[in-house]
C-alpha cells in the first residue's frame, strides 16, 4: 500500500509505504536513503494524508490485544516525521477513512456505520497580558511565519516576522518565541518579548526546543534527551540590579542545559521503536518544573535550583500529550494520546519545596488563600504531613515504624494511592509500562569549558543524579472525561479547572462538574470565575483581521447565580449567597 502527497516540500516526508508487518516508511522522495520508520502495531487496512500533508491517519486492527474487553481497532494520527499525535479506538472493523477538504474533520467507515471525528489542529499561539499572540503563514514559504500581537482591550495590532518558528509560550506579562537561527547552524534562539512583540532578552541554545514553557523568571525548553533553563531579565529586574549593584551576566551564562540522555535505557522494547521524543511534555510554575516522558513517568524538579526531588509513575496507560499544574503546585493534570485525563497529587512535593525555600512561603500562602474549605480536591488528594516526610530510595514515605499499612499505604479517597515496595525488583515487576530493572535518569551534567559559540554551558552537578530516587506509582483519580483535549486550571482558585471534552466545556469545582456549555474554542485563561477562550479555527481563516467576536467567555455557575439573585430577588439574598460561596469577584 502506497500513499503519496504530491504537494509537499522537498525537505518534508510525503511518501508513505506500508508493509504487511505494520511498519510504515515515510520518505521525502523515491530516492530518500534515510526514511522515517513507524512501527504502528496495527494490521493496517487504510491510510490517508490530510489536506496539506502535515498529518497522516492510519487505521487498522491491533496486533496484540492485552485485555479481552479492549477495543481492537484504532486510528493513529502521525505527523509527517512519524511522531504519534493521537489515537482513536473503536470496537468495530475500520474499513475506510476520508479527510474533509480543510482537514477539520475525518470520516470513518466502521462496520455498517459512518463516524465523523472533529480534528483540533495544533496552532502556535499564546495569551498573556490581554494580548493574543498567534502565528500564521502568509505565503507558501513555510520557513517564515507572521506573529500577530493583538490586544483585546485596546484593539492594537503589532506584527513580527520570524523564520523557522518552533513554538510559543507565555507567562505573566511576557511571552517566549523559540526559533532556529538558520538552516546551516545547529543553533536555536529563545527570545522573550513583551505584549507588543519587542524583545527584552534572548539566548542562543544548542538543543531543539520541541517543548517550551516559562514562569515569571525562567524559560524552559526541552529536546529529545535534554532540557535547558534560561533565566531572563525583565525591565523591572534590570532596574533592581542598578540599585543592588548586581551584574546581569551574559545570556549564555544564565542558560544551563541538563542532560537526560540515559533515560531511554530504561524503556521497554515496545517504546524504543516509537518515533517520538523520550521527553514528550513539560510544564512549570514558579516553584516546580515537571517533565514527562513517553512511558508516563513525571520527573519533578524544585525551582529555582532545578533539583530532582520526586518521580511519579502514572498507572494509566498512554503516552502523555499535555500536562499542567494548578496555581498552588499541588495537583498535576495529564491528558494522554487517547484523550483520557488524570489528576495526581503532588502536595507532598510542595511541602518539601516550602521546607527548602521558606522565602516563597508568603507567595505560596497568598495563593492558597483562595482555596475553599471542604472542596472535593482537598479531601480526595493525598497530603503528607511535614513531620512525617523522609527521603527514601522508594520516594516520599511515612517514617512511622510498626504501622500496619507501612508496606501498602492507601489513602481514604477513591482512585489514588501510593505504594511502598519492599525491594527494587518488586517495584519493577509492578509497573505496567516495564520501565526496566532500575529507574534512573542519571542526569549528570557535563562540563564544557571550551564553549565559545554563545551556546548554553553544560555544568557538572552531582545533585542531579537520580540513582537514589525510584518512581512512586500513582493511580490517578477516576475521571469521567474520556475525549479531553485541553485543560486550564484557575489562576486564583486551586480547586477549580476547565476541561474541553469533544465539543463541550466543563467547569469543575473539585471533582463536581457544572452544566457543560457547547464550545469549540481554545482556552486562554481562567480567572475571576470566568473562562476566556478564542475561536482560533475561525480566526485562522482571516488572521490579518482579528475581532472581538472570536473571543468566547463562560462564567462559573456561582457568578451567574449571584447576578440572578441580585437582579431578581434582592441584595440581601445575594449577599448571603456570596458569604456561603466567597470569592473576591462576587463582592
Amino acid at each position: 500500500m502506497i500513499s503519496w502527497f504530491k504537494k509537499q516540500k522537498d525537505n518534508i516526508p510525503s511518501l508513505a509505504i506500508v508493509f504487511e508487518s505494520g511498519h510504515i516508511q515515510l520518505l521525502k522522495n523515491e530516492n530518500d536513503s534515510s526514511p522515517a520508520i513507524i512501527d504502528t502495531g496495527l494490521i493496517i487496512s487504510c491510510l490517508e494524508w490530510n489536506f496539506n500533508g502535515s498529518i497522516i491517519a492510519v487505521a487498522g486492527k491491533k496486533e496484540k490485544i492485552t485485555h479481552p474487553d479492549d477495543k481492537s481497532h484504532e486510528v493513529k494520527f502521525f505527523n509527517a516525521y512519524g511522531e504519534i499525535l493521537y489515537i482513536l479506538r473503536f470496537a468495530g472493523n475500520i474499513c475506510g477513512l476520508s479527510w474533509e477538504g480543510n482537514g477539520q474533520r475525518i470520516a470513518l467507515a466502521v462496520d455498517c456505520y459512518i463516524f465523523f471525528a472533529t480534528i483540533r489542529p495544533y496552532y502556535k499561539w499564546c495569551y498573556f497580558s490581554n494580548t493574543l499572540a498567534y502565528a500564521f503563514n502568509k505565503s507558501q514559504d513555510r520557513k517564515e511565519s507572521t506573529i500577530m500581537f493583538w490586544n483585546s482591550n485596546t484593539k492594537e495590532k503589532h506584527i513580527k516576522l520570524v523564520k523557522n518558528l518552533f513554538s510559543l509560550t507565555s507567562c505573566g506579562d511576557f511571552c517566549c518565541i523559540a526559533t532556529k537561527s538558520d538552516d546551516i547552524s545547529n543553533e536555536f534562539s529563545l527570545v522573550v518579548c513583551n505584549a507588543i512583540g519587542s524583545p527584552i532578552d534572548s539566548c542562543n541554545i544548542g538543543i531543539e526546543p520541541y517543548q517550551l514553557c516559562m514562569n515569571s523568571s525562567d524559560v524552559f525548553a526541552a529536546a529529545q534527551n535534554s532540557f535547558c533553563k534560561f533565566h531572563f531579565h525583565s525591565p523591572k529586574s534590570k532596574s533592581l540590579m542598578q540599585f543592588t549593584s548586581e551584574k546581569p551576566g551574559l545570556s549564555e551564562e544564565r542558560c544551563i542545559v541538563y542532560d537526560f540522555s540515559d533515560a531511554s535505557k530504561n524503556y521497554s522494547d515496545d517504546y524504543k521503536n516509537i518515533n517520538t521524543k523520550p521527553l514528550c511534555c513539560m510544564t512549570c510554575s514558579d516553584v516546580l518544573l515537571v517533565v514527562g516522558d513517553i512511558i508516563g513517568c513525571f520527573f519533578l524538579y524544585t525551582l529555582p535550583k532545578v533539583n530532582l526531588c520526586y518521580i511519579i509513575q502514572n498507572s494509566q496507560i498512554g503516552m502523555p500529550s499535555k500536562i499542567t499544574v494548578n496555581c498552588t503546585s499541588e495537583i498535576l493534570a495529564c491528558i494522554n494520546i487517547y484523550g483520557e485525563i488524570s489528576f495526581h497529587s503532588i502536595s507532598d512535593v510542595n511541602t518539601l519545596i516550602l521546607k527548602k525555600n521558606p522565602n516563597i512561603l508568603s507567595n505560596h500562602s497568598s495563593m492558597k488563600g483562595s482555596k475553599q474549605s471542604g472542596s472535593e480536591f482537598e479531601t480526595q488528594f493525598f497530603k503528607v504531613k511535614e513531620s512525617d516526610l523522609s527521603m527514601e530510595p522508594n520516594g516520599l514515605l511515612d517514617k512511622k515504624d510498626g504501622d500496619e499499612n507501612s508496606n501498602f499505604s492507601r489513602t481514604s479517597f477513591i482512585g489514588s494511592h501510593q505504594v511502598k515496595w519492599s525491594n527494587r525488583k518488586e517495584l519493577s515487576d509492578s509497573l505496567k509500562s516495564s520501565i526496566g530493572e532500575k529507574v534512573d535518569t542519571s542526569s549528570k551534567m557535563i562540563s564544557d569549558h571550551h564553549n565559545k559559540s554563545g551556546r548554553s554551558k553544560l555544568i557538572e552537578r552531582e545533585s542531579f543524579r537520580t540513582k537514589n530516587l525510584s518512581p512512586v506509582v500513582s493511580k490517578p483519580l477516576e475521571f469521567d472525561r474520556k475525549c479531553a483535549w485541553d485543560i486550564q486550571f484557575a489562576s486564583d482558585d486551586s480547586q477549580m479547572c476547565a476541561v474541553m471534552d469533544k465539543m463541550r466545556m466543563y467547569i469543575y469545582r473539585g471533582a463536581e462538574p457544572e452544566e457543560p456549555m457547547t464550545c469549540s474554542a481554545y482556552m486562554c485563561e481562567f480567572k475571576d470565575l470566568e473562562v476566556k477562550a478564542v475561536k482560533l479555527t475561525d480566526l485562522m481563516e482571516n488572521p490579518d483581521e482579528p475581532e472581538d467576536g472570536y473571543f468566547f467567555k463562560n462564567d462559573v455557575k456561582s457568578l451567574r447565580d449571584t447576578r440572578n439573585l441580585i437582579s431578581n430577588v434582592g441584595l440581601k439574598d445575594g449577599a448571603q449567597f456570596i458569604e456561603e460561596n466567597p470569592h473576591p469577584r462576587l463582592w
